[in-house]
């Protein structure tokens, strides 16, 4: 038995009047303070009154989650195998903030309410997390401190499970089983657990537990890493705004892999460093998404008294637009290089992860065959290689690649750099020459540097 201190701010039992209908009492007080449902109070109540006799116990838990056309469901299972006929418990679990570490904890914590006090009970489990986090929140006393409690995922339960250790005084010992090496009875929890998929969810009563006021948001607890979560929740709020944006628009009925694409946008990019090379990329490649490259177009927005309608394109003499800077028809030679280019650099780097990658492989065949993204055109409605310029990553890029190499870490790095390239080879052979030929037309026509220091705004470059 271990010590362990608990928060003073432990509150007596609440009963929510409105789950009266259709209630059921236990004469179990840690089953009644800690479990909604009046089914499952029933039945744990049940086996609780045949263990009553018994002091040594040793359960095979487990926990399975499923994800399956866009819906998850979770359920938790045990086996109670020191009798003739195993003990069996099964029950759904809530998919709010879902892992199997939540399902398995939900197992044991509903096998723990089972037993006597003074119990000595061995709990078999294929999940090293559960056994890791229990050591580590003993050893670190993480219960005594609500700064460390608001990091710790799923620490409402983990309160209830020691809760449950301290006041039936149990000697609880964790037991490490290997996942699906025949083991008859974690074959047979695990079974069982993946069958009762679409049961009746479990529910706790969080504030009979660690908190007063528990953290929520729309009624839901919030299990995870309160700070994390904030900080995700601002992410997908900024996400929202941007998506929304006009300029978005085809974006929308496209498949993009918007999870791949910003974190392309930061490549490079610390937390903990600040280095201006990083951020002077991260801010052109920004602009390039957000079409608000100093084109002539924009510039005739922002300074129409020094670049009137006269100005166009240096090459070709169209307007100059966003669209007309990898369209235009002097250029069309550089753009179809930059695109070989491309093509060649995707099945290089496919090649370094795979040395035995083999061109006619049916997943580099859609990649290198794909009508759209290697199509140099301005659309509406279909994704070109020009979106592939300003960094957005269609998910049949980044379905294919993972496909081939099978890892999500190393498909992420592959279109790192693939995009990187891209942006290099744009900026080298594109843009950097046309800027070259505007200083060349304002030194030529005797654009004075004061008429734009006059207007006091800044000089926008890339």
């Amino acid at each position: 038995m271990h010590d362990i201190t608990y928060p003073e701010s432990i509150i007596l039992p609440y009963i929510n009047h409105s789950l009266l209908k259709d209630s059921f009492f236990s004469p179990l007080p840690l089953i009644e303070k800690y479990i909604i449902n009046s089914s499952y109070k029933r039945e744990l109540t049940k086996l609780a009154k045949n263990f009553i006799n018994r002091t040594n116990f040793r359960f095979y838990t487990d926990g399975s989650v499923k994800h399956e056309n866009g819906y998850t469901t979770a359920a938790a299972a045990w086996i109670e195998v020191l009798t003739v006929i195993p003990t069996e418990f099964t029950t759904g679990v809530n998919n709010d903030f879902i892992s199997s570490t939540k399902a398995e904890l939900i197992g044991i914590i509903t096998a723990l309410m089972t037993v006597p006090q003074h119990s000595i009970v061995d709990i078999y489990t294929d999940s090293k997390n559960v056994i890791d986090m229990y050591q580590h929140l003993i050893q670190e006393n993480t219960l005594s401190y609500a700064r460390e409690c608001l990091k710790t995922m799923n620490i409402e339960l983990w309160f209830i499970l020691y809760n449950i250790v301290f006041t039936q005084q149990l000697q609880l010992l964790f037991h490490k089983v290997k996942a699906h090496s025949n083991n008859s009875y974690n074959d047979k929890v695990d079974e069982l657990a993946k069958l009762h998929l679409l049961s009746e969810t479990i529910q706790f009563k969080v504030s009979n537990g660690l908190y007063i006021t528990a953290p929520k948001i729309i009624d839901i607890n919030i299990s995870t890493h309160l700070r994390h979560f904030i900080t995700s929740i601002s992410h997908i709020l900024g996400f929202q705004e941007f998506f929304n944006l006009n300029r978005n628009a085809k974006y929308k009925s496209l498949g993009i892999d918007w999870l791949l694409t910003f974190k392309c946008l930061s490549s490079g990019s610390s937390h903990t460093i600040t280095s201006f090379t990083s951020s002077n990329r991260k801010a052109k490649r920004i602009k390039l998404m957000l079409e608000e490259l100093p084109t002539l177009e924009y510039l005739q927005h922002c300074k129409p008294s020094i670049y009137d309608t006269s100005w166009t394109c240096c090459l070709c003499n169209n307007p100059e637009t966003f669209a007309h800077l990898w369209t235009c028809s002097e250029r069309l030679h550089i753009m179809q290089s930059i695109v070989n280019a491309s093509r060649k650099w995707i099945i290089d780097f496919l090649s370094i992860a795979i040395p035995q990658l083999h061109q006619n492989n049916p997943y580099v065949l859609a990649i290198l065959n794909d009508s759209n993204i290697w199509n140099i055109a301005s659309s509406d409605t279909q994704f070109t290689f020009i979106d592939l310029i300003k960094g957005f990553i269609p998910l049949s890029l980044s379905y294919n690649i993972h496909q081939l190499v099978s890892n999500r870490e190393l498909t992420n790095i592959i279109i790192d750099k693939f995009t990187n390239s891209i942006f290099d080879a744009i900026q080298d052979q594109i843009w950097l020459p046309r800027c070259a030929l505007i200083i060349q037309k304002e030194n030529l026509l005797v654009l004075l540097k004061n008429k734009k220091i006059a207007l006091k705004t800044m000089v926008l470059s890339f």
